[in-house]
């Protein structure tokens, strides 16, 4: 059966699709190409693909976009190269598949597909239908894909600079901990841990109430600079328990300038926490007194049934009969407060 009156017809249209959606493949990836080093995903790797010509014409993408082709080219055969293709077009809508999936699982605000049948079980299908795919396709090209992939996304996670629209693996973690935080249930903890720590009454029958008990430490530091040494005992003491260090600069907040002062200095917090390798939280408040500050640490730090038992004082001053009298009266607050025992340091 004829399908043409002039068999070049065919030929003429044979090689303009080709060359066409050829055209239209490279131009189209070497624009992703100029896009991903202009938000510079992958750090300096791809600073050369960012140079433009006339009206924002990225000619250095379009030739490093061409060598990759010709590279692949180089296999010379065209069903391995048409497996190739057909398994990087298969992970990259894995890929939009597991995007979707995270967000939807993290309940990102921002996430609203519009899609009516859009639900999390979807994504699911359809990361498992492009992977069953793509081992119909060739298991040896897909495991080589596989890596591909893992290759770039391991890249992108320790060159990507930090961006205002957050990590979706802060998202993901997150999510978790706010679910199983609420799980934490402050009324399930036996009221006899608080008394019987503190007179350390030796009850054998009793003794079972121990079993899982866990310091959460509140470490109240005035000069962290001279109190590194007792941050990293406290950090050996705590035994995977909560570990917040805390600090009180006395000041008024109806006199505080435009900028809240601790905003200044907490990232520096931060960062002495990640030089010792501690494990905690850094929680900074301004009061007018420094009684008054511990007691709003020791109030507000923590967050649900992850809150202090234990405060740790790590405040020295130069006369002892002061520093005496000031110990007892925060001893006092921490005991109102049912908190667990406090130390000198």
């Amino acid at each position: 059966m004829d399908t043409n009156f002039q068999r070049w017809f065919i030929l003429i249209g044979v090689f303009s699709t080709t060359l066409f959606s050829s055209m239209s493949n490279l131009i189209g990836s070497s624009r992703v190409l100029n896009r991903l080093s202009h938000d510079k995903l992958f750090g300096c790797l791809l600073r050369p693909a960012k140079i433009e010509i006339g009206d924002r014409n990225p000619i250095v993408s379009v030739i490093i976009t061409w060598l990759c082709v010709v590279g692949v080219f180089l296999i010379g055969a065209m069903n391995k190269i048409a497996k190739l293709t057909s398994i990087f077009f298969l992970l990259s809508y894995m890929g939009v598949n597991i995007a979707c999936l995270a967000l939807e699982l993290t309940s990102a605000p921002n996430f609203r597909p519009t899609f009516k049948f859009f639900a999390w079980w979807t994504c699911a299908l359809g990361v498992v239908c492009t992977t069953t795919m793509m081992l119909v396709v060739d298991a040896s090209m897909s495991a080589i894909g596989v890596v591909v992939l893992m290759t770039l996304i391991m890249v992108l996670h320790y060159q990507a600079p930090t961006v205002s629209s957050g990590s979706i693996s802060q998202a993901l973690i997150y999510h978790q901990v706010r679910k199983y935080l609420l799980l934490l249930d402050v009324r399930k903890e036996h009221v006899k841990w608080v008394f019987e720590f503190v007179l350390m009454i030796a009850c054998p029958s009793e003794l079972g109430c121990f079993r899982y008990w866990r310091p959460q430490i509140l470490l109240l530091v005035s000069r962290p600079s001279s109190s590194c040494p007792l941050m990293d005992f406290v950090n050996d003491l705590k035994k995977s328990g909560l570990y917040v260090i805390g600090h009180v600069r006395k000041g008024d907040f109806d006199c505080a300038e435009a900028v809240d002062p601790l905003q200044q200095v907490f990232p520096y917090w931060l960062s002495l926490v990640d030089y010792l390798k501690l494990k905690a939280f850094v929680e900074l408040t301004l009061s007018s007194s420094i009684r008054q500050g511990i007691q709003q640490l020791m109030r507000l730090s923590g967050l649900g049934a992850m809150k202090p038992n234990t405060v740790v004082l790590g405040f020295h001053e130069a006369t002892p009969l002061d520093a005496t009298l000031q110990v007892c009266e925060i001893l006092k607050a921490a005991f109102r407060q049912i908190l667990t025992y406090g130390a000198l340091m």
